[in-house]
């Protein structure tokens, strides 16, 4: 075998062990769909809205109201103080 293709193969070996230990990583300590989407959707971002389908909603005619709190007014005396 020349030298070329001796020098050829070590860095082959090299890359694949560099490029497949951390995915070998991965898969070990993460589940699977996980680390499927990371490499499918890369890291997430401001514009994940453009990669991912939507819809719209009416609001309720009826909106939903929390009942206020007998204590609102030390609550917000603690907020106010801050």
């Amino acid at each position: 075998m020349s030298r070329t293709k001796r020098a050829f193969g070590v860095i082959l070996a090299v890359l694949a062990v560099v490029l497949l230990l951390p995915l070998v990583y991965a898969f070990a300590a993460y589940p699977a769909e996980y680390n499927l989407r990371v490499m499918r959707w890369l890291d997430s971002d401001v514009y994940d809205y453009q990669k991912f389908p939507s819809r719209s909603f009416q609001a309720s005619e009826i909106p939903f109201q929390f009942d206020q709190s007998p204590d609102e007014e030390k609550v917000r005396a603690l907020f106010e103080r801050n």
